[in-house]
């Protein structure tokens, strides 16, 4: 026999009015919202998104536009919004940019004929003119990976700054000066975040900087293969290298393979968001992971409270903790 509204009032020890605020998506107090949610899961109580829709001309979608649908990092973040959404009725609407800024703003035009009641982005632009739009026509949006300037949105990242750093720390600890770096494009946001924490780290140790040991690449597996035999061409060739993107670094590892390059005999290696790397590969790899289960979730929680009026839509930037997987990569010279 399914749950009925009264059943979560009475498991969450509130009145069914209440619950009937919270399902219409009306403020409730933040006690009264965590009892109900927890009802609703406890009971597997199912929200009738129609009625709901009826009444509030809410949809209980969440669009969601992700640069590659077959790429790893960000189907795993998406893993993470679906997790949040579907346990508090919500459904999502999933759209491909695969990286193109045009692409971008028609997926935009899309969600908002949807009528969407609010959209998650992970864009690589940094002038979506569409996006700037959002705050006059009250769509919420948050922003994952990525901070546009004047557009005002709460925004989900990995910490990108500080990942990169402990990285480059790491590698001079170990005794490494020559240290390279293969970051994204160079108009990139997550790019620019993760240069400023080599740089500093560089800068706090008294290490001079080579510029030909930072190459900027398009975050796809070409880029890291053309960037690592760039560095491998170079006449003084940096004794280690550290790959800022999943894909970028099985480019790279390719490249290393082909010029029969030995980890970390010939050159320390540290790799981003493949932990199966660490397990799989001779020798095991030293990974920075980003939390990506958990961005997803944050910026799913951060859209419902948007939607429901809970918060405004302001422009916090919410930095995640990033995990360092110290393995066999890396030499101390």
């Amino acid at each position: 026999m399914r749950a009925t509204i009264k059943d979560v009032a009475k498991h969450a020890n509130t009145s069914t009015a209440t619950v009937s605020r919270y399902i219409n998506g009306k403020p409730i107090t933040e006690v009264n919202r965590k009892n109900i949610e927890n009802a609703i899961e406890e009971l597997n109580f199912e929200i009738n998104a129609n009625a709901r829709g009826l009444k509030t001309n809410s949809t209980m979608t969440i669009g969601v536009i992700i640069p590659q649908l077959n790429h790893i990092y960000d189907i795993t973040i998406v893993k993470g919004i679906q997790n949040y959404l579907i346990k508090h009725g919500y459904s999502l609407m999933i759209l491909e940019s695969n990286s193109d800024y045009s692409v971008e703003e028609k997926c935009l035009e899309l969600l908002q004929r949807k009528h969407v009641d609010g959209i998650i982005l992970n864009s690589d632009s940094r002038d979506l003119k569409l996006v700037s739009n959002f705050e006059k026509i009250k769509i919420p949006v948050v922003l994952i990976d990525q901070k546009i300037d004047n557009i005002p949105s709460n925004v989900v990242l990995a910490d990108n700054i500080n990942a990169v750093y402990q990285a480059t720390e790491y590698l001079i600890k170990m005794g490494h000066k020559k240290i390279s770096i293969i970051l994204g494009q160079e108009i990139s946001f997550t790019a620019q975040e993760r240069l400023l924490g080599y740089v500093r780290a560089m800068q706090d140790y008294s290490i001079e900087m080579n510029p030909d040991y930072i190459k900027y690449s398009n975050y796809k597996t070409d880029g890291g293969y053309n960037s690592m035999y760039e560095l491998l061409a170079l006449a003084e060739k940096p004794t280690s290298v550290i790959v800022s993107n999943y894909d970028m670094t099985h480019g790279a590892l390719r490249a290393l393979n082909e010029k029969n390059i030995n980890i970390p005999d010939d050159i320390s290696f540290i790799g981003y968001d493949d932990s199966n790397l660490a397990e799989i590969y001779k020798p095991r790899m030293t990974i920075i992971m980003q939390p990506m289960i958990e961005m997803g979730e944050k910026a799913a929680s951060l859209i419902l409270k948007m939607v429901k009026n809970q918060t405004e839509m302001d422009s916090q930037v919410y930095r995640l903790k990033t995990t360092f997987l110290r393995n066999d990569s890396v030499r101390r010279i």
